[in-house]
């Protein structure tokens, strides 16, 4: 039984050390206590959540899958592929504020995670308001299931085989336990706002320093100072986003791993499972190291568009790009396909 609390917990550990600090990097999202969301259905008391029904006739359906005439390499890769995927959430209200596609290699132990902004354009018949449009509403009327088949469906058919819930609380909690982490402030982060629910007060100084939990978190949320002289936007909280994620693994690596697990079992949701938790407990259980985890944003870029009477900024999937989300997953899957045209020649 040891053996196996260990094994699921290293599972559990991968995600809320390795992935838990991506769920950090939000749009002003402050740190709150843990929360138990409603899954459509469920009754809630909360007013300001509102699960929205599908229209008429918008049942949700299974995604397809091709006829065999119709079967591409990349999702033939895909399918045979021994790597095991997962989506990566953090919520605000009703609606994902984060969302990260895990893609778990326990045989090479690496970790690809591809963040899908908030933001990105998604379109279901019969929710045809501009806000429903975003990929962040599908949680609020489809609970995980409709997270984890609409970035299914963005990413080629991609199998997602489990959702993991993290409380932004628990990483703070895990840089505490492992007496802080070494960061290198590249600028000043002043900011501050009285309306954020607490109120957000930032102070960091430029240089390298030990960041206790708390400031982890600060270091994160940061996007502009005060006085407007900073503005990193999506691209510079993703490359502090890289630093958190690299010294809390590191740091957490070298740690107590049983107290280690411990703190991370209180900050984790997830469907999981005994087979999968054992597949990549196993193989993360040594020779793992921040080195193997390589991250990267779908492709694309903004644009606004009008839908009825309400123009909003949206992501929309590989606009104004080269390499595209099909490129991308080539190389991820780059060893199956690989093999899947070999065999064709």
């Amino acid at each position: 039984m040891k053996h196996f609390l260990r094994i699921f917990g290293g599972a559990l550990l991968v995600f809320t050390l390795l992935i838990g600090g991506g769920l950090m990097l939000v749009h002003g999202m402050t740190s709150s206590p843990e929360m138990n969301f409603p899954e459509p259905g469920e009754v809630t008391t909360d007013p300001e959540v509102v699960l929205t029904p599908p229209a008429e006739g918008n049942e949700e359906k299974p995604i397809e899958e091709p006829e065999p005439e119709q079967l591409s390499d990349l999702y033939l890769a895909m399918q045979a592929s021994n790597r095991i995927n997962a989506v990566i959430i953090g919520m605000e209200g009703p609606r994902t504020d984060t969302i990260i596609f895990a893609s778990i290699d326990p045989d090479l132990k690496r970790i690809d995670l591809i963040n899908i902004p908030r933001d990105t354009y998604y379109y279901e018949k019969g929710y045809e308001e501009a806000d429903l449009r975003k990929i962040n509403a599908v949680h609020g009327r489809e609970g995980t299931d409709g997270i984890k088949t609409s970035v299914s469906t963005l990413l080629y058919k991609a199998p997602v085989d489990f959702f993991v819930r993290v409380n932004y609380n628990g990483v703070a909690a895990i840089v505490n336990l492992v007496g802080g982490i070494e960061i290198d402030v590249p600028y000043d982060m002043v900011y501050d706002d009285e309306w954020a629910e607490p109120e957000l007060h930032i102070n960091l100084s430029a240089g390298k320093q030990e960041l206790n939990g708390l400031q982890s978190l600060d270091f994160l949320r940061f996007r502009k100072s005060n006085d407007g002289s900073v503005f990193i936007g999506d691209v510079g909280r993703i490359e502090n986003q890289k630093k958190v994620i690299k010294a809390i693994t590191d740091k957490a690596l070298s740690y107590r791993f049983a107290s280690v697990i411990e703190t991370a079992f209180d900050y984790v949701k997830t469907d999981m499972g005994v087979v999968n938790a054992l597949k990549i407990g196993t193989g993360f259980a040594t020779g793992f190291s921040s080195d193997s985890i390589f991250m990267n944003t779908l492709p694309g870029d903004t644009k606004n568009m009008t839908f009825g009477k309400q123009t909003l900024n949206y992501w929309v999937q590989d606009y104004k790009v080269q390499i595209k989300t099909e490129d991308l997953l080539e190389e991820i899957y780059a060893a199956e396909l690989e093999v899947i045209r070999s065999e064709k020649e």
